[in-house]
């Protein structure tokens, strides 16, 4: 079972990282069902979702909105330059 305090921290890290139209993402039975301006995005399971750190998700969700909709979804990531460490590693 997910908790909202955990789901809740993982979203706030993805929309942090990432300027995806209209990203949201929604618990559903043991999945978690992305969606963004365009429609359906990526649906994982929440075991993955909570092993996974929301740039881990984010990559995923790239690679599936470039495969399905032939669109990079690397244009909305958020400028991070102004960080002193790399956030990301």
């Amino acid at each position: 079972m997910i908790e909202d305090a955990d789901f809740y921290r993982k979203m706030i890290g993805l929309w942090q990282i990432t300027k995806i139209p209209m990203l949201k993402a929604s618990v559903i039975g043991d999945q978690i069902d992305f969606t963004w301006a365009q429609g359906a995005a990526l649906s994982l399971p929440v075991s993955m979702f909570l092993r996974l750190e929301p740039v881990e998700i984010l990559e995923i969700l790239e690679k599936t909105i470039e495969e399905r909709y032939k669109i990079n979804a690397k244009q909305w990531r958020s400028d991070l330059r102004g960080f002193t460490k790399k956030p990301l590693t």
